[in-house]
């Protein structure tokens, strides 16, 4: 007895479409991988975090620019840009402060927000009155009495840095912002922070050899 060839029915049909369909995918995600770099994993966002601008990130506000985050919650987020010095020394700011006419610190542009408002970071390894920690050794404040305290001091080489004005997010925004690509999320580096060339601290960062960039 000769026996009939076995007729796929539609649905037959369209169970092997289905089935060649993702053999395809399979074969097209494997093909993807091995051609398109793959991203370093990105710390999450916390207090004490480095945001590093994105090549993409065209704001002339925040591109090529390195931000500390100083606090990040349900509040929403804010930090100071560290690689915008200006022109203007402290001493020029602070003539009483007697110790500053030996240094040669200058004021940094901390962000958009509150230019007028003075923002301080330190290096220290024990808490300070009037100041708040942000990560390691690194400590905030926006009191003068702690900015003469620390540079008022003969001889004093206490590692300072004075923002005028600092960056800010309402609740989410920042977040969204790094899942579309705009900033890159890393550790917290106090010598990135404290860095006697911050012109160079974006390149730096952005060109690192253990992260991969798109």
């Amino acid at each position: 007895m000769t026996r009939r060839p076995a007729v796929c029915t539609r649905n037959c049909r369209f169970k092997m479409s289905v089935t060649i369909a993702v053999a395809g995918f399979v074969l097209l995600s494997l093909s993807l991988s091995a051609v398109i770099p793959q991203t370093a994993p990105q710390a999450s966002l916390a207090t004490g975090r480095l945001l590093v601008a994105s090549k993409q990130l065209r704001d002339p506000n925040f591109a090529e620019t390195v931000v500390l985050l100083l606090n990040y919650g349900e509040r929403g987020a804010r930090g100071v840009i560290i690689n915008r010095p200006t022109d203007v020394k402290l001493a020029t700011m602070f003539p009483e402060i007697r110790g500053l006419h030996r240094r040669m610190d200058t004021v940094y542009l901390g962000g958009p927000v509150q230019r007028t408002r003075l923002v301080m970071l330190l290096r220290s390894d024990r808490p300070r009155a009037g100041a708040e920690h942000v990560v390691d050794d690194i400590h905030v404040s926006t009191s003068r009495r702690v900015l003469f305290d620390a540079l008022g001091r003969a001889g004093s080489t206490a590692p300072v840095r004075v923002y005028a004005g600092y960056a800010g997010w309402a609740p989410g925004q920042l977040d969204r912002e790094v899942a579309r690509g705009s900033w890159h999320v890393l550790p917290a580096d106090a010598d990135a922070v404290f860095s006697t060339t911050p012109d160079e601290v974006w390149r730096e960062l952005i060109d690192k050899d253990d992260v991969q960039w798109l």
